[in-house]
């Protein structure tokens, strides 16, 4: 049912996982040259800039379409790899 050794590393993998099949993903970030798909969660807890803009009245708080104006995909695709894999 669920091991512990090692726990933290497998369950960072299984998000990874979950989030290139784009399982359950619930926010795209459309930035210059690409969209990265996102989990809003994942996003909002690494991250002060995506939970003041998720937990706000903004308009990104409610679309599935988040522009990062001036960001370039490469950019961002590192920033959000960081936040799945550490």
């Amino acid at each position: 049912l669920m091991e512990t050794k090692n726990y933290a590393s497998k369950f960072m993998q299984t998000l990874n996982e979950t989030r290139s099949s784009k399982q359950l993903v619930d926010v795209t970030l459309v930035a210059e040259g690409g969209d990265i798909s996102a989990h809003r969660l994942i996003l909002s807890l690494s991250s002060e800039y995506f939970r003041c803009m998720f937990s706000a009245n903004m308009k990104e708080s409610s679309t599935s379409e988040v522009p990062m104006v001036g960001c370039d995909y490469d950019t961002v695709k590192i920033i959000v790899d960081f936040f799945y894999t550490g």
